[in-house]
Order: C-alpha cells, then sequence, then structure tokens
C-alpha cells in the first residue's frame, strides 16, 4: 500500500533533519580535533612600508626592533648583586632559546633606556622571530625557562609579542562567557516572544548550529590562511542574531498560514514561498555587504568577512531547509499561539504609527535631530593603536607595561627605524641623517656605525639608522605622529623606508583612509540596489540608504563619546586611551549596515507587499509596521543581549564592537526603523514610489516583495477604536 502524501512529507522531513544532526556532530567533532591556527593581530598591511622594514630588521638587527620584554624589579636596586644575577641569568636563557633573537639588557649593555629613572628595574630586551604562532610557541617556552627567584624581586613578561598573546587567550575565555550569558537570556525572551517551549527553542538550535558548524570551518581555513581570533565573536553575534531574525519570520508566517489553511504541508508550502524568499533577499544583501571587507589588506578585516559570509551562508541554508522540516513534523505544536496577544502586539505598532503619521514631518525633524546630535562627537575622531591597555588593569602584561610607562623613559627608545640598503652611499646616508637631526622634535640620529669612519666609500652590509624623540614628545601622541610623517617624507625623498609603532600606525591610517571610501561606495550600492530590487522605487532605496547612513553616524559618534573620551570607562571597566582603533569604524559600518539591512528587508518587503495590494500611501506605513514592528523589536533586543554579552569581555576592542554594533541594532530597530522611516515616507506621501520607466520595468523582473510578512497584503489592521471595544469585551 502507497505511504500517503503526509507520510512522505514526514519522511523526507526526518532525513533532513538526521543528515542536520550528523553535519552538527561531525562539526562538533571538529571543534576538539581540528588544531587552532587562528591570530590575534593582523591589523597591519603587510605590503605597507613598515611591515617591510619590520622584516628586514628582524633579519639585519632584531635587537632595533625588540618585541619581548621582561622587567626585573627590587626594591634592592638592579646593582645589588641578587637582581644582577637574576637579570644576567635571565639574559643567558633567552640567548639559548632557538627562535629568540638580539638579546640585550642593562646588565650587558650600559643603555639609559633599559633601566628605570630609580634604579629598582631593569629590561631584557629580545626579538622573537617568525610569524604569530611560531612566537606564541617560543613565548610559552620563554615562560617554562623563567628562574625561580627571591620574594623581594618581580619577573614581569611585556611586549607586542606578550600583549597579543595575552589577548587571544581572554577573547577565547570570554566567548565562552559570553555565550554562557546570552543563550538563557535568549532563551526567556524567545519563551516571550513566541509564547511556547517547541518555537522557542528552534532559532536557539539554528544558531548553535551555525556557530559549531561556522568555527570548525574557520578551523579549516586557518590552515590555509590568516585568520583572526576576533572572527570569532562576529560568528556568535550574527549566527544567534540571524537564527533569531530568520525564525521569527517563519514561524510567526507559518503560524499565520496554518491559521488561514489549518492544513501543515500547506502552511510549509505558502511560508517557503513568501518568508522564505525574504530570508534569501535578506541573506544575500548581508553576504553582498560583509564581502566588502575582503578589499582591505589587513587579515583582521578579511577574516570577519571569512566568518560573515559563512555564519550567514550556514544560518540561511538551516532556515531554509531544517525549519520547515521542523514544521512537518511539529507543526501542531509551533502553530500554538496567543492569537489575541498577537492582534493587540500589531495594534500597539499600528497606533505609534498613525501617530506619527499625524505630524509627520515634525518627528523626521526631531529624530533627524537627535541622531545627528549624537553623531557629533564622531567629528573630533583619532586613530591610534591598539596596546596593552585593551587588556584590564589586574592583567600581568598590563602590570609590566604599567611599569614600563611610568618609570622608564619612552624617548630613551627609538621613535623610528630606517633600514639602510648594502651598498648604500656614505654621503647620501649621512645628508638623510642630517636632514632628519633637523625635524622639530627629534633629539637624536643613530647612524650605521661604518658611517661614522671618513674612510669608508661604501656601506657594505643592510643596517639600520634609529631616530630617538625628544623626551617631551609621547611617541603615540599626535605630536609624536606628526614627527613621524616628517621623518616618513625626508625618507622617502632618498627613497628609504621607516618603521615603527608609529609608523605601522600611520601606514595603516593611510591604507584605510585610500580603501575605506571605496568600501563606503560599495556598501551604499549594494543597499541602494537591493532596496530598488526589493521595492520597485529609487526613492525610496535613496531614503533607505539616507536613514541608514545618519543611523551610523549617530553610532559612530556614541563610539567616540564612550571609548575614546572614556565618558563611560568607570561603569564599562576600560581604560580610555584618548584614541580608537583605526580598523574598528570601517568593521562597524560594514557589520551594523548589514543588520540593519536585514532590519530594513522585513519592513520594506511587507510595506511593498501593501502597495502593490492597492492599499493606501498612509495605511500601508501603518499595516508594514503593525506586522513587523514586533518581529524587528524581538530580534532587536535579542540580538543586542548578545552583543553586550561580547561586550562584557576584558577586552576593550572587543568591548567597543559588541557595545558599539549592539547601540546600532537599538536605534535602528527603534528611533530609525519605528519613527524616522514612517516619519520620512509619509512627509514624502506617493513621491516615495517614484522611480523612471526603464528602472520600473527592471525591478518587475525581480518581484521579490510578495506576501513577505504578516497576513494577507490588505487584511484591515486593528484600529485605536478597535482595541478599545476589544478591551472593553
Amino acid at each position: 500500500m502507497p505511504n500517503s502524501p503526509v507520510s512522505e512529507h514526514k519522511s523526507r522531513a526526518r532525513a533532513v533533519l538526521a543528515v542536520t544532526l550528523a553535519l552538527f556532530l561531525a562539526a562538533l567533532v571538529g571543534e576538539f580535533v581540528i588544531p587552532d591556527h587562528r591570530l590575534a593581530g593582523g591589523a597591519v598591511d603587510p605590503s605597507s612600508d613598515s611591515a617591510q622594514v619590520a622584516r628586514n630588521i628582524a633579519q639585519i638587527a632584531p635587537q632595533a626592533d625588540p618585541n619581548l620584554f621582561i622587567v626585573v624589579s627590587s626594591p634592592a636596586r638592579i646593582t645589588d648583586e641578587r637582581v644582577a644575577a637574576v637579570g644576567r641569568e635571565l639574559t643567558t636563557r633567552l640567548g639559548e632559546i632557538d627562535g629568540v633573537t638580539g638579546v640585550n639588557s642593562t646588565w650587558t649593555v650600559p643603555l639609559a633606556a633599559l633601566r628605570s629613572a630609580d634604579q629598582t628595574s631593569g629590561l631584557v630586551i629580545a626579538h622573537i622571530r617568525g610569524d604569530e604562532g611560531a612566537q606564541d610557541r617560543v613565548l610559552a617556552d620563554v615562560r617554562s625557562r623563567l628562574p625561580t627567584v627571591d620574594s623581594d624581586i618581580d619577573v614581569r613578561i611585556g611586549g607586542p609579542v606578550a600583549v597579543r598573546a595575552q589577548v587571544q587567550s581572554t577573547v577565547e575565555s570570554d566567548l565562552i562567557k559570553a555565550e554562557l550569558i546570552a543563550l538563557p537570556l535568549m532563551f526567556v525572551v524567545l519563551l516571550i516572544v513566541f509564547g511556547g517551549l517547541t518555537a522557542a527553542l528552534l532559532p536557539i538550535a539554528v544558531g548553535v548550529f551555525s556557530i559549531v558548524c561556522t568555527n570548525a570551518l574557520l578551523k579549516v581555513l586557518s590552515h590555509i590562511a590568516d585568520v583572526s581570533v576576533f572572527s570569532q565573536n562576529l560568528t556568535t553575534a550574527v549566527g544567534l542574531g540571524l537564527a533569531v531574525d530568520y525564525a521569527l519570520l517563519m514561524v510567526r508566517r507559518f503560524r499565520e498560514e496554518y491559521a488561514a489553511h489549518g492544513d501543515v504541508a500547506v502552511a510549509v508550502r505558502a511560508t517557503s514561498a513568501s518568508a522564505g524568499r525574504t530570508v534569501l533577499f535578506s541573506a544575500a544583501t548581508i553576504t553582498a555587504v560583509l564581502v566588502v571587507l575582503l578589499i582591505f589588506p589587513m587579515y583582521f578585516l578579511r577574516s570577519f568577512a571569512y566568518a560573515g559570509v559563512v555564519v550567514v551562508a550556514i544560518s540561511t541554508l538551516v532556515v531554509l531547509i531544517c525549519l520547515p522540516a521542523a514544521f512537518e513534523l511539529l507543526g501542531g505544536r509551533i502553530a500554538a499561539t496567543k492569537s489575541v496577544a498577537a492582534r493587540r502586539d500589531r495594534t500597539y505598532w499600528a497606533t505609534g504609527t498613525r501617530r506619527v503619521l499625524r505630524h509627520p514631518r515634525l518627528f523626521a525633524l526631531g529624530t533627524t535631530v537627535v541622531l545627528l546630535g549624537l553623531a557629533i562627537p564622531f567629528g573630533s575622531v583619532a586613530y591610534g593603536t591598539v596596546d596593552d591597555r585593551q587588556l584590564p588593569p589586574g592583567a600581568e602584561i598590563r602590570a609590566t607595561h604599567d611599569i614600563l610607562r611610568t618609570e622608564f623613559e619612552s624617548s630613551a627608545l627609538p621613535i623610528a627605524n630606517l633600514v639602510i640598503p648594502a651598498n648604500s652611499d656614505p654621503a647620501e646616508v649621512g645628508a638623510l641623517a642630517g636632514g632628519l637631526a633637523r625635524i622639530e622634535g627629534v633629539a637624536a640620529v643613530a647612524p650605521p656605525p661604518l658611517l661614522t669612519d671618513p674612510r669608508t666609500t661604501s656601506i657594505p652590509v643592510a643596517s639600520t639608522l634609529l631616530v630617538t624623540a625628544s623626551k617631551d614628545i609621547e611617541p603615540a601622541s599626535i605630536q609624536g605622529q606628526a614627527v613621524v610623517a616628517d621623518i616618513q617624507r625626508i625618507a622617502r625623498g632618498h627613497d628609504i623606508l621607516v618603521g615603527g609603532e608609529i609608523a605601522t600606525l600611520l601606514d595603516t591610517k593611510a591604507v584605510i583612509g585610500r580603501i575605506a571610501p571605496i568600501a563606503i561606495v560599495a556598501v551604499l550600492l549594494v543597499a541602494l540596489v537591493a532596496v530598488f530590487l526589493l521595492t520597485g522605487s529609487i526613492v525610496l532605496a535613496a531614503v533607505s540608504v539616507l536613514v541608514n547612513g545618519l543611523s551610523l553616524t549617530a553610532t559612530l559618534g556614541a563610539i567616540v563619546w564612550i571609548f575614546q573620551d572614556g565618558h563611560l570607562s568607570g561603569m564599562l571597566g576600560f581604560t580610555p586611551t584618548g584614541a580608537i582603533d583605526t580598523t574598528l569604524p570601517i568593521l562597524v559600518i560594514c557589520i551594523a549596515f548589514g543588520l540593519s539591512m536585514d532590519y530594513g528587508v522585513f519592513v520594506l518587503a511587507r510595506l511593498t507587499e501593501e502597495r502593490r495590494a492597492g492599499v493606501p500611501h498612509d495605511e500601508a506605513i501603518v499595516n508594514a509596521i503593525a506586522r513587523t514592528g514586533g518581529i524587528v523589536t524581538s530580534a532587536a533586543i535579542i540580538l543586542t543581549i548578545v552583543l553586550v554579552a561580547i561586550g562584557t569581555s576584558q577586552v576593550a576592542a572587543m568591548k567597543m564592537l559588541g557595545i558599539g554594533v549592539a547601540l546600532a541594532a537599538l536605534v535602528d530597530a527603534s528611533i530609525v526603523r519605528l519613527v524616522l522611516v514612517p516619519a520620512t515616507l509619509g512627509t514624502l506621501g506617493e513621491a516615495t514610489w517614484w522611480s523612471p520607466r526603464v528602472l520600473r520595468r527592471l525591478s518587475a523582473s525581480f518581484s521579490f516583495a510578495e506576501h513577505e510578512v504578516g497576513e494577507a497584503p490588505g487584511s484591515p489592521t486593528p484600529t485605536d477604536a478597535a482595541l478599545e471595544t476589544k478591551a472593553t469585551a
């Protein structure tokens, strides 16, 4: 006897879920089995002048660019025989470790830069060769060889290599804590939103599956390309965020279709054909925005593109394939809903939207002024390097660098390094050194040793030229950056490259300044084309891009006010440095813009659907907000929970990213999507739908918005009077 269609559907659904479970288990095993080669650096353009200088110095003069510091401190002073013995032993042990070069210390080289002003701390410096993975392995070896010392002697490790290693381990442990915080809170909110246990578990299942599979794939990718450990945070945020967004849309639509037809199979097909297309369109748009990050040469930014594209693709596939299968098997449980509460929810949003549309110009002007006010601090943004101060004050590496900042003279170390090629003309090198010495703020220029010999006619080997700044100039300050910029200008006239921490910062700012406008234009074009294809209106597309841009600028202003100026540093637990990392604004722009497009697609798809059904303009706005306001708000609340959980990280850069994107999500889902957008559309009236005839014909072939969200188009939205009648009843 042949199986019934219902039985066949359920058999296919079981097979789909069984394959999905097998893939999940394989990815989970991969998480523990595949070696993790993800790295904590990647904010530097590898083709920049400063990166090339760093590679050259590591070969010819590693002592000129130390990346490992060991501070030996004691009240007995560094001249005490016990302290000196520890310092000498450390120097000897470091020199014996494979991969460590350029070892010097205050006990072997009498340099003022290697001892504190009060003579209670001495410094051992070295250079660890290799890429970040090799450096981490050597650093572990260094730690294992630290000598046992008396109780009144402290030995502390620091330097860029140690900072990066501690940041990496801290980010990994903080992410686990963030997930443990976010998942229970998400579950509580989803229980409230869905009103049922089964439906509430679906988004969490989709999110966990997406995160585990993406992390496993990123581990594999880390074996063939540089991948940043920070990309794990995007995987968690986007994986859980999109799982909730898309599951909310699919479950609500399934419930509505089931209520209308009373048949699970029909409801599943209708849901996939309508809400499923919205999910696919939204995912394609977010992916296109995140792909823009690939045009940057820094693997820190490129890694977020890898993670974002993979997690969006996996989340979308699971939602479009596995959720319909779950609907087939659990249709009755998932369809259970509180219809009265759903109607009251729609009435709430409808009432608020009608209030906005009574005075659209006033609301549009008011929200614009608020957003512009939030954006003002971004006009004074200052970019800097990420250093040890992104770690909490109690961290071991942070304590080491606090000693270096307060007890050692920063001006004693070079502010810039220059590599002099082999066979250089001594006269030309001397002219370069003389030009550098005349720069205001430069205290000394240390030329190659052979240059001081008048008999030298050629410098036979590549060597370094070190530039030291005046004592009153902090290297990372605006004044210090200006000094290095002058050094770069003069050196380029002699075809000489400049390196060092500040030169790296200036090179990074230059490459981002050169590429960021292209990236921003690409993001805006993606948004413009996406909204036009969705709605068929060039005006609506332009409005969407403008309000998203305004929302993002306001978010960036809030980030500068909080993190650069440090206004909430005590409450949030970070140390303001007067600058923000150079790469973070472009990262926030791409991630936040992509997520805001997700919310925009939900609203505009419904708005276009209502309009194509012949609903008058203002009523179409009311219906669109009424039937998507709950979805957008619920999704934004849950995404904010995830992002704020990530923002609890002890690493300031992750705190900035999590809280920054959370602010963007809240602003977009509240002020922009529910007030500014309807107010602007109400002000424009019928002009909202204008497009040239040629473009209208083009968009007609991309009919994405057809019964996308909510009930059938044109169905009435409860009025205020209706709500009062229901309440009385």
